[in-house]
């Protein structure tokens, strides 16, 4: 009988694994399998792709290699992938937006991975995110050894059954670069100078080695501790941290960009950031050196301004708002530069390519400068094509637009406009999406309308004459058949 049982088990268990398709060890999820795949792995991270979509391609190695690797050390960990343009209702689900989209399931419980993209940081990123939320410390030494890794240390003294112990867990599995012990153990609190009293330390390799919780113990007290000393006062910008700040696009920060004479304020930089420390990210952009220069290339603003302070503001839409300090750089400017924009008191700055001295296009070209004197004109109606000159899409349209802008050139007050977001911003327009086509009506340019359905020139034509409000005349119009139309 117990044999029986044994072969039925294994009957079974090799029935569900001939489910799941795999591709170099990734597993090939569908609406058939997705949601028993979920089930059957506690922890799988689960891509969602498009075959066209380039970021696909060039992470396909990775995800492989990361696949291949896990399995050869025969971890219980997966990863799959569902082709999104196959799968929609599974996309829909799991608000898929943009790809490609990596989502983590822990016990059926979705997060987003937040990881690099490489083989070896999807690896370590899993490793992090499935193994226990700390480990037992048996040696006090760990803790340098660990700092020598570059990890931030975050201790919690005490046993793992005691009720606080549950939300030192719930943070410490979610936090990325952190290395997360436990011990009760009087000793190592003895040999690392830490007060008998304290629950919490934070270890680090800069300013302060060991910070100890003096907030509130409670999850948002433990979250307040961790992003106030998690992070030096004055963030010199590296790869990591454009990651974190234009990569997230979470996270508030104040930037001085700077060339290597102004070490002055750089001081004056260090002495604000005390005051600053928990209200918003102080960083230090040397753009002589390459990810400075790269963060002043984000930022959009010309060489020629440097040295100068500003602040990165990044809607709940991800859209990236700026501002600048004007006049003098010190502590003082730059605290009070700070409380300004908290308490919005600042205007912001807009980009805006320079006006050419030709603009001869058949459709005319809009730029941040001239958009409220173009598009926003009242005696016209407006549409206009908002684009990104790399996105596939906009650049397959192109072509239509400028045809269409030709056959309706007859329309004296209609302007047929193009608009390139990535060079160009206006306040009140956030775009989520390349191409987007909006129609600005004469009669009412507070309310633009959005062009929703398969982009072809003569459904953007039928859907203009719907909405129109200047007199024009059908037969000025010479209208050629659309060349093609595109999705």
């Amino acid at each position: 009988m117990h044999i029986k049982s044994l072969i039925f088990s294994l009957f079974i268990v090799l029935a569900l694994s001939s489910t799941y398709k795999e591709d170099d060890s990734v597993l090939v999820l569908n609406k058939d399998n997705f949601d028993d795949a979920i089930k059957e792995f506690n922890h799988i991270l689960v891509e969602f792709y498009a075959p066209w979509c380039g970021h696909c391609k060039k992470l396909a190695p990775e995800y492989a290699k990361a696949a291949n690797t896990l399995k050869e050390k025969n971890s219980k960990v997966r990863l799959a992938k569902v082709d999104a343009t196959v799968e929609k209702d599974l996309a829909t689900k799991y608000n898929v937006q943009s790809y490609p989209t990596l989502i983590w399931f822990e016990n059926g419980v979705t997060r987003d991975y937040d990881g690099d993209r490489t083989a070896g940081g999807l690896v370590e990123w899993v490793r992090q995110n499935s193994e226990p939320p700390s480990r037992l410390l048996e040696d006090s030494n760990t803790i340098d050894m660990e700092i020598a890794k570059g990890s931030l240390v975050f201790v919690y003294w005490g046993d793992i059954t005691e009720p606080e112990y549950s939300i030192f867990a719930n943070i410490a599995k979610k936090l990325r670069d952190f290395s997360n012990w436990h011990s009760t153990n009087p000793a190592h609190k003895a040999a690392l100078g830490v007060p008998a009293d304290v629950k919490i330390s934070l270890f680090r390799n800069f300013e302060e080695k060991r910070v100890d919780l003096n907030e509130e113990y409670s999850d948002a007290g433990i979250r307040k501790f961790i992003d106030n000393y998690s992070k030096p006062a004055v963030i010199i910008f590296s790869q990591v941290y454009a990651r974190k700040i234009f990569g997230d696009r979470s996270n508030d920060a104040l930037f001085l960009f700077r060339r290597k004479q102004d070490s002055q304020k750089v001081d004056e930089l260090k002495t604000a950031a005390d005051s600053l420390r928990g209200k918003i990210l102080v960083v230090d952009a040397n753009i002589e050196e390459e990810y400075g220069k790269k963060a002043l290339t984000q930022f959009g603003a010309e060489e020629s301004l440097v040295p100068f302070v500003g602040i990165i503001h990044f809607t709940p839409n991800k859209q990236m708002e700026k501002y600048i300090l004007e006049g003098e750089i010190n502590a003082t400017s730059i605290i009070q530069f700070s409380s300004d924009y908290k308490s919005g008191k600042l205007k912001r700055i807009l980009r805006s390519e320079p006006e050419p001295t030709t603009n001869d296009g058949a459709s005319k070209k809009v730029f941040g400068k001239t958009w409220e004197k173009i598009i926003l004109d009242k005696t016209k109606d407006a549409v206009v094509f908002i684009y990104g000159p790399f996105d596939k899409h906009s650049k397959a349209f192109k072509d239509n637009w400028e045809n269409l802008a030709k056959n309706l050139a007859g329309i004296k007050d209609l302007v047929v406009a193009k608009f390139d977001a990535t060079q160009n911003e206006v306040e009140g327009l956030e775009v989520k999406s390349y191409p987007t086509i909006l129609f600005y009506p004469a009669n009412n340019k507070q309310n633009p309308i959005k062009f929703t359905e398969q982009r072809s020139e003569e459904n953007i034509w039928a859907w203009l004459k719907k909405h129109l409000t200047v007199a024009y005349d059908a037969k000025s119009i010479v209208y050629e058949k659309a060349k093609n139309q595109e999705l």
